[in-house]
């Protein structure tokens, strides 16, 4: 009796990292991945990066010097998805890591493990080919997970920002409680004010409306400014080190249309007005 009462008032230890498992494998693998390319020959790791970075002259035959990317068609396909587990150095991919646990970290707790990793697989593709559009005759191959960071940051763009300020939603919620009854208070319930891990998207016209998401937005652009003129080796970009805007740009885009059809939370919100519709 008294080891019951003991093992239940034991203070319960507190994990390591307070991370979702799917953040947690997934910034392992970047580590992994880098560390197996540090324990290579130079010749080796080039070789790697030849064979799983993202390089447009891959699809366009315009390779500077006459070079041939290695791999042949198998690379031109993993190639677009593997580019986002490369890293130029430690700086690299510390800085990316930390970006994508803070934000992933949300996403993975709404989406779920199996929704967020989709999310991840299908934007990573699509930000690198923003490269191959915006500028095809980059010669440097791109790499970092960057790309996919800048979708999330699009996705959180269609949930994160109620369309008013949290302070007037309070105001307006306790006048209305003070005059309504409790079933109109009920009938009164506004899907903007949960939080944002349940709040449901907004369409894209709407989502555009809000003060807060065109401020996100422009964040964003000035962000990929100040780090293209400024700190260029800090995030992911060339081999060099230049940074990818057009990775970031088109991961944004991507990021933003796309979450509404793997978000568990509004494809729930839209079910339920379809069932109050019919």
């Amino acid at each position: 009796m008294s080891g019951d009462f003991e093992g239940e008032t034991r203070p319960r230890r507190e994990p390591l990292f307070n991370l979702p498992m799917v953040v947690i494998v997934s910034v392992g693998l970047l580590v992994a991945v880098h560390g197996v390319r540090m324990l290579l020959s130079d010749a080796d790791s080039e070789m790697v990066l030849a064979l799983m970075a993202f390089a447009p002259s891959r699809y366009l035959s315009v390779a500077p010097d006459d070079f041939v990317w290695p791999g042949g068609l198998p690379a031109a396909l993993w190639s677009p998805f593997t580019y986002a587990l490369l890293h130029v150095d430690l700086t690299h991919l510390v800085t990316n890591s930390v970006v994508f646990a803070s934000i992933a970290n949300l996403m993975a707790r709404r989406m779920g493990a199996l929704r967020f990793v989709a999310f991840c697989v299908i934007t990573a593709p699509l930000a690198a080919f923003g490269e191959l559009i915006i500028a095809p005759f980059e010669p440097a191959p791109v790499i970092g997970a960057s790309g996919v960071v800048a979708a999330m940051m699009g996705a959180l763009a269609r949930f994160m920002f109620p369309p008013r300020r949290p302070a007037m939603i309070g105001m307006e919620r306790q006048e209305a409680e003070s005059e309504a009854t409790g079933a109109d208070a009920a009938e009164g319930f506004d899907e903007d004010d949960l939080p944002a891990i349940l709040r449901p998207t907004a369409s894209v016209l709407a989502t555009l409306k809000r003060p807060a998401v065109l401020q996100f937005i422009a964040a964003f652009a000035i962000m990929n400014l100040i780090l293209f003129f400024a700190a260029p080796m800090f995030l992911s970009g060339s081999g060099s080190g230049g940074v990818a805007w057009m990775v970031h740009v088109a991961g944004f885009v991507a990021g933003f249309f796309l979450f509404p059809f793997l978000d568990p939370v509004t494809a729930y919100f839209r079910a339920q007005r379809s069932a109050r519709g019919a």
